[in-house]
């Protein structure tokens, strides 16, 4: 199977189906603007910034739209340098970046609900915004300057402050543990670790969001925007193998405290963007993990992949229990890339059966409105059609580790 062409014609037409024109006030005014919305059935109504930067990653996405798209982040959906304070104790930190952004230009800082004034729940999603989008606002800054060479936007003046410092300003961030340079979450009023896994309360160092600190480090550094980058980079990566690994079984723990589980997804993106590169033994022993997982189908249905292995006791969310479905047991294709690219440099065949697996699965689905943004193991139900995400990162991935040098 040419899996490049399946794979390209499969992202640009749900990145294609994701791209609406909506009366918005993103710029002060109203007007018709471009917004970019996680899946093309509408499922969710808002401009989402962690969905949209995660599908620039596969370089598809018009150069306009995305400087669009970035600029409605800084302009309408960045916080202050001040802390800001909403009702029932929840807090926005500074320079905090929003969960989505509503069509009015107002911002909405925590998941689980549409209200972007001062009561945005209670607490059930968080009582700090996610940690991951402040990261990815970065990541998806990188990608347009990557794809464009234009730097002079960083210099530009959004709401009174550059870009750049906009971007730097976000990777300080908040909730980070100053001996480790991870990102960490209090037991009781927790922090959710990242948009994916939003419904599950995690505690204690986090790995997701440090992944991606990780990776916006390297990113600022690529922009001229950080002289450091790749020590911190460095750092991180010491204090994850500290902290959050198991070193007999190769998997990443999620957290280290509530949820201190096996996670395939984390697992998998940080082989496949180097955590363990240069770590012979270490990065063998979770290749194999993860080549077991896929074999024994702990881990993968249909193309699709769940947060946790079969083989973890228990499989499902300590801190939800088990049922639900979703993010607690469920299989996503989000994550079929950065899998992909952690199998294929010692098992090429299994990667490249992972991917045919994936692109088969949607072929015949596609009615239904394949990719989806999740399915449950005999795909009996699923959920959020035409899902952006779930076509762009295998794409990218697929693309990144087959690219000729």
């Amino acid at each position: 199977m040419e899996c490049a062409s399946h794979l390209l014609e499969i992202a640009q037409s749900t990145l294609a189906a994701c791209r609406f024109e909506k009366d918005c006030r993103y710029y002060g005014a109203e007007r018709r603007l471009p917004v970019f919305l996680p899946a093309g059935d509408d499922k969710y109504p808002s401009f989402w910034v962690r969905d949209c930067a995660m599908s620039s990653l596969s370089g598809l996405m018009a150069d306009d739209d995305l400087l669009h798209y970035i600029e409605y982040i800084a302009l309408c959906g960045q916080n202050g340098p001040e802390p800001r304070a909403l009702q029932h104790a929840l807090r926005v930190p500074p320079f905090a970046v929003a969960d989505h952004i509503n069509y009015n230009g107002r911002p909405v800082f925590f998941p689980g609900t549409y209200s972007d004034g001062d009561d945005q729940g209670q607490g059930a999603f968080g009582f700090y915004p996610p940690l991951d989008d402040n990261y990815w606002f970065i990541l998806m800054a990188a990608q347009y300057v990557r794809q464009t060479g234009d730097r002079a936007v960083l210099r530009r003046d959004y709401a009174g402050m550059a870009l750049g410092e906009r971007l730097t300003r976000a990777w300080e961030g908040y909730c980070i543990d100053p001996k480790t340079g991870l990102c960490t979450g209090d037991d009781r009023r927790y922090v959710v670790d990242w948009g994916f896994c939003d419904s599950i309360h995690k505690s204690g160092l986090m790995l997701m969001p440090s992944l991606l600190r990780r990776q916006a480090a390297l990113a600022l550094q690529e922009m001229g925007l950080m002289g450091d980058g790749t020590a911190r980079a460095q750092r991180i990566d010491e204090s994850i193998l500290s902290n959050l690994y198991d070193p007999e079984s190769g998997w990443f723990y999620s957290a280290s405290r509530i949820c201190r589980q096996w996670d395939v997804w984390s697992t998998a993106y940080a082989v496949s963007i180097g955590v363990l590169d240069g770590r012979t033994q270490a990065l063998e022993r979770t290749r194999k993990a993860l080549e077991t997982a896929y074999i024994r189908r702990t881990a993968v249905e249909h193309g699709y992949v769940r947060q946790l292995p079969l083989s973890c006791d228990p499989p499902y969310w300590q801190s939800k229990g088990p049922g639900g479905g979703y993010q607690n047991e469920d299989y996503w294709s989000t994550p079929t890339g950065w899998y992909y690219a952690a199998l294929k440099p010692q098992a090429p065949d299994l990667a490249q059966a992972l991917m045919e697996e994936f692109i088969r699965h949607t072929w015949r689905h596609r009615e239904l409105g394949a990719p989806f943004e999740f399915i449950n193991r005999d795909m009996s139900r699923y959920s959020g059609c035409v899902y952006a995400t779930s076509a762009a990162l295998p794409y990218a991935e697929y693309m990144r580790m087959n690219a000729v040098p």
